[in-house]
């Protein structure tokens, strides 16, 4: 059987530096290994290179295994991709949390709102009023 394959992802900032290695058990995705490592400062036109030796000393401190380390720390140039995910997942991924964010908003106002509503009637006839 083969064993499944552990890809490392790097996320390249102007600050930072942070790779992180994804290992599937059990049909959950895990954090085998991750990193953060900041860019050493200087000019603009130097930002690949000190980003690319930070992602190296991050790629050596972690606990990074497998062919996936030994290719990234290699690498001269780093290759980008972009994931594209199909909408309707993205949706079925952020739609509990927007839920249970919305019911959190509406108990809140809800919560604050009708008191204070009360309480601002009951003010009301207490308040002079201004006659002109």
């Amino acid at each position: 059987m083969r064993r499944a394959r552990s890809p490392i992802a790097l996320d390249f900032g102007e600050h930072r530096v942070k790779v992180v290695q994804l290992e599937l058990r059990a049909g959950v995705v895990h954090v085998r290994a991750a990193a953060d490592e900041p860019v050493v400062p200087g000019d603009a036109a130097s930002l690949p290179a000190r980003q690319l030796a930070a992602a190296q000393t991050a790629l050596r401190r972690g606990r990074f295994a497998g062919r996936a380390a030994r290719v990234a720390l290699a690498l001269d140039q780093v290759g980008t991709r972009h994931v594209r995910l199909p909408i309707a997942q993205l949706i079925a991924t952020a739609l509990p949390a927007t839920i249970q964010l919305a019911l959190v908003a509406l108990a809140l106002a809800v919560l604050i709102g009708i008191p204070s509503g009360i309480i601002a009637t009951g003010l009301k006839k207490w308040m002079p009023t201004s006659r002109s």
